[in-house]
C-alpha cells in the first residue's frame, strides 16, 4: 500500500532529473574533493561525528559545541580558516544541488512534499503490546 502511495506521490510531485551540465566553481570542486576524501575515511556517515582531523586540533571533544573550547592551531591557522569560512559563505548554491533547491521551484516543492510524506506516512508508528511476554514494541512504517 505504501508503495502505491509513493508511486502516486512521485507522479504528483516529480523531482527534477539530474542535469548533465555541471556548474564549475573552483571552490566548490575543492570542497567536494575534500568532502569526498573525508567520506572515504569514515565507517558510517550517520554515526561518525568527529574526524581524525578534528580530533587533532580540538583539545577536549566534550566541549566541541561550547564556545569556551580550546584549540591547538596557530593564529595563522585560525586566520586562514576564518578567511576560508567567509569565502565559502559567499559561494552561490549550484542549481544541481537538489537538497538546496530554491523555495517554490519544482525541486523545492518536491523536497518539501517529500519530507511531509515521509513524516506523515513513512514514519507512521504503531505500538504493540504483547500479552504473552508482557513487552511493548513500537513499529515504524506500517508497511
Amino acid at each position: 500500500m505504501l508503495h502505491k502511495k509513493m508511486s502516486q506521490f512521485y507522479k504528483t510531485y516529480p523531482p527534477l532529473k539530474h542535469s548533465e551540465t555541471v556548474e564549475c566553481n573552483e571552490m566548490h570542486l575543492k570542497l567536494k574533493a575534500y568532502h569526498d576524501q573525508l567520506l572515504r575515511k569514515v565507517s558510517n556517515v550517520s554515526t561518525e561525528k568527529v574526524t581524525d582531523e578534528i580530533r587533532d586540533v580540538v583539545t577536549d571533544l566534550a566541549l566541541l559545541d561550547h564556545d569556551k573550547r580550546k584549540f591547538t592551531w596557530s593564529k595563522d591557522d585560525e586566520n586562514r580558516l576564518n578567511a576560508l569560512n567567509c569565502s565559502c559563505k559567499s559561494l552561490p548554491v549550484p542549481t544541481s544541488w537538489f537538497w538546496a533547491a530554491k523555495e517554490g521551484s519544482q525541486q523545492g516543492i518536491f523536497n518539501k512534499k517529500r519530507m511531509e510524506f515521509c513524516m506523515e506516512k513513512e514514519l507512521e508508528t504503531k505500538i504493540i503490546h504483547c500479552t504473552q511476554c508482557q513487552s511493548t514494541g513500537v513499529l515504524v512504517g506500517l508497511d
